[in-house]
């Protein structure tokens, strides 16, 4: 019964047909063989995920968040990203704004439309996050979930050399024309050291488990 579930629900569950997963940001070398995939068809998005210290712009102590930065605009293929007030999240989110879990409004003392300050930069909270479909498959899931665009990412000065980061490519491929198992065979040539699933197997972590 499990694994008819995660058959149905798989493209949902990753929010794409295949991702790629790995903790060093996408090469030039390797974002260039995409070239010829996504001039098939192909849709790419990138997702940012790390961990950071938030605060309320009134000094509040301090609290462990997992960031994660997705293109509104693109994010997700499947599923959806429900919001509390609803807005679509291409409209919630701005470089400015960001969305949070319930529970770091409760823990900050925070309601929508507060000010907060993540890294060198301040945010208004549009709302909260009620349902985040590839949750599950994501990585660095530690402590409440902070929903912000990759421009508001960069606004926080918190992707510096060094930073711990897990970064992850998801994929679409159109009706026909590009296949599952040729667009993997692609992917692990062009990215040997890094996860890629599809959603045939689901997230190897959860099949395993």
């Amino acid at each position: 019964a499990f694994q008819d579930v995660l058959k149905r629900e798989a493209r949902t569950l990753m929010a794409a047909d295949l991702t790629v997963r790995q903790f060093n940001a996408p090469s030039g070398a390797q974002l260039a063989a995409l070239e010829p995939w996504l001039r098939r068809g192909v849709r790419l998005t990138r997702i940012t995920e790390t961990v950071s210290m938030m605060a309320a712009a009134d000094g509040a102590t301090p609290v462990l968040v997992s960031v994660k930065a997705v293109d509104p605009r693109a994010y997700p293929f499947y599923g959806s990203v429900k919001l509390d007030p609803a807005r679509p999240l291409a409209e919630a989110l701005t470089p400015a704004t960001i969305a949070v879990s319930d529970d770091l409004l409760i823990r900050l003392n925070l309601s929508s439309g507060a000010a907060i300050r993540l890294g060198s930069a301040d945010f208004t909270v549009f709302g909260v996050v009620r349902l985040e479909p590839d949750r599950m498959t994501g990585s660095l899931n530690v402590g409440p979930r902070v929903l912000v665009t990759r421009e508001g990412l960069d606004r926080t000065g918190l992707m510096t050399f060094g930073s711990r980061a897990a970064h992850r490519l998801l994929f679409k491929l159109p009706p026909r024309g590009v296949g599952v198992a040729e667009m993997r065979d692609a992917l692990r040539k062009a990215f040997p050291e890094a996860m890629v699933a599809d959603y045939r197997e689901g997230h190897p972590f959860i099949t395993r488990a």
